[in-house]
C-alpha cells in the first residue's frame, strides 16, 4: 500500500519492481542488530589473537563505517543492514570455528592465509553492500534480488 501510494523509499520501490518480499521490510530488530555487532567483534578477537594487528585495525574502522551508515539510514535501510551484519558476520564466525575445528594447527602459512581470506570474504561483502544499500544491491544483474532476498 506505502509502495502504490509513493510513501516510501527509493530503495523499496527498487526492490519492488525487482520482486522482492518486503514484509517487514522496516522493522528494525534491536537484537539482531546488536548481535551482528558483538558477532563482528567476536571476529576482530579472532585475527587480534592470531596476530593480524592490521587486519584487526581494519576491521574496526570498517565497523565504525558500518555503524555510521546504520545510524544515518532510513528506517527499513537500518532493518536490512541489521539483518545483513548480523548473517555475514555469523557466516564469518562458522568459518573461524570450522577452520579452529578441522586445522588447529595455526602455525602452517597457507592455513593462516586460507583462513584469513575465507574468513574476510563475507566481511569485505558486508562492508560493500552496506555502503551500497538495498536499493542498488538490487539492481545488480541476477543475483541482486536474490542477494536483497536473502540477506534482508
Amino acid at each position: 500500500v506505502l509502495i502504490d501510494s509513493g510513501m516510501s523509499t527509493n530503495s523499496l520501490r527498487r526492490a519492488s519492481k525487482k520482486g522482492v518480499d518486503l514484509r517487514s521490510a522496516a522493522e528494525v530488530r534491536w537484537a539482531t542488530c546488536l548481535g551482528g555487532v558483538a558477532l563482528y567483534l567476536f571476529c576482530v578477537c579472532f585475527y587480534a589473537e592470531r596476530g593480524h594487528v592490521p587486519v584487526c585495525y581494519a576491521n574496526g574502522v570498517a565497523l565504525l563505517v558500518i555503524v555510521a551508515r546504520w545510524c544515518f539510514a532510513w528506517r527499513d535501510e537500518k532493518a536490512f543492514i541489521g539483518s545483513m551484519l548480523a548473517k555475514l558476520a555469523g557466516l564469518s564466525i562458522v568459518i573461524e570455528l570450522l577452520f579452529i575445528f578441522i586445522h588447529p594447527d595455526k602455525t602452517a602459512y597457507w592455513v593462516d592465509v586460507l583462513y584469513t581470506a575465507l574468513t574476510q570474504g563475507p566481511l569485505m561483502l558486508l562492508f560493500a553492500l552496506v555502503l551500497l544499500g538495498r536499493g542498488w544491491i538490487v539492481c545488480v544483474p541476477c543475483v541482486g534480488p536474490w542477494l536483497v532476498q536473502v540477506l534482508g
